[in-house]
């Protein structure tokens, strides 16, 4: 996709083939694994759980914020008819982290009070691996 890039209905065929060629260049594993890494970010961003090391990494695999954001677009208007094949559906929105976890892959990070007050201090379930780690914490899955 051009970076001077404006969408047109028109353009729908031409966006499908810059996909096509995308996906061809990077390879199916690859863009798949992409994905897992942005969808894990945002679920860490949304809750205020990313650190330096995992943003630095983020914008070295997405340096321009504008061409992700258009290209999050674009995929989404163009995969709303589409229907998801099964092994789509066994991934489901699969997240996942390109570096060290907050919560270290326990499922868990502990939130501490600034002054080291225990009673003020919790753990809170890692929006990426906590499905896994409630089950462990709890001793049954969701």
């Amino acid at each position: 996709m051009p970076h001077r890039f404006r969408w047109s209905a028109e353009m729908g065929p031409q966006l499908e083939e810059w996909v096509v060629q995308g996906v061809a260049r990077l390879g199916a594993e690859a863009v798949r694994e992409r994905a897992a890494f942005w969808r894990g970010y945002r679920l860490l961003s949304m809750s205020r759980l990313v650190t330096e090391e995992l943003t630095a990494r983020h914008r070295a695999m997405f340096p321009s914020v504008q061409r992700l954001e258009a290209a999050e677009t674009r995929a989404t208007g163009l995969l709303w008819g589409v229907p998801a094949t099964g092994e789509t559906r066994a991934r489901k929105g699969a997240a996942r982290v390109d570096g060290v976890c907050p919560c270290g892959g326990s499922g868990w990070v502990a939130v501490w009070d600034e002054f080291g007050d225990p009673d003020l201090s919790f753990d809170l379930m890692c929006p990426v691996h906590g499905r896994t780690g409630c089950g462990a914490r709890n001793g049954a899955g969701l």
